[in-house]
């Protein structure tokens, strides 16, 4: 976005994520405040998470898996991925920032397959082996096979998957800790 001011500020307290954003974004600031996630869709987790700042990029990463009910979940999913080796996978990173009264949501993404685990990396990494790679993105991660990183170019581009008015507050249920 041509207004927004660099360096670019992250709101993360995970240094892979961290290094990531560095190698797309140049310089960066960090703050690591801890925002409990909504139990709820990839949009308004998102949507509400970038509410809480103003002009600070934040991201979440989902797994969309054929026939499951996974998503943003993915997180407290991990050790079920096994049942799942075979199933075709969507790898989704939205990135979010909030301008005065807009949210931007821009959205990355790569199709693959669920497979035995393979490579050390945290989370779903070792088990996603993207279409065409013949290693899991815990064994290799090139720009090419990496959500966030078409996530960052959209966001560069200016060109948001979607736009929302801020979600300040949640009246429902927090995901788990």
């Amino acid at each position: 976005m041509q207004d927004t001011i660099k360096p670019y500020c992250i709101n993360s307290s995970n240094s892979f994520k961290i290094n990531e954003f560095k190698r797309y974004l140049g310089e960066i600031t960090v703050t690591t405040q801890a925002i409990q996630e909504p139990d709820s869709d990839a949009i308004t987790i998102i949507r509400y998470k970038s509410s809480q700042f103003e002009n600070v990029l934040t991201d979440d990463s989902s797994l969309e898996i054929e026939g499951e009910s996974v998503g943003a979940n993915i997180k407290w999913l991990l050790s079920d991925l096994p049942k799942h080796i075979g199933k075709k996978a969507i790898f989704i990173c939205l990135l979010a920032i909030k301008k005065e009264n807009v949210v931007f949501i821009y959205k990355g993404q790569v199709k693959g397959t669920i497979v035995s685990s393979r490579g050390k990396q945290y989370g779903f990494l070792s088990y996603f082996q993207p279409d065409g790679a013949i290693k899991t993105l815990a064994e290799e991660r090139p720009d090419y096979y990496n959500a966030r990183f078409y996530a960052i170019q959209n966001f560069l581009e200016n060109k948001p998957y979607t736009t929302c008015s801020p979600l300040y507050t949640w009246q429902g249920p927090f995901q788990k800790d």
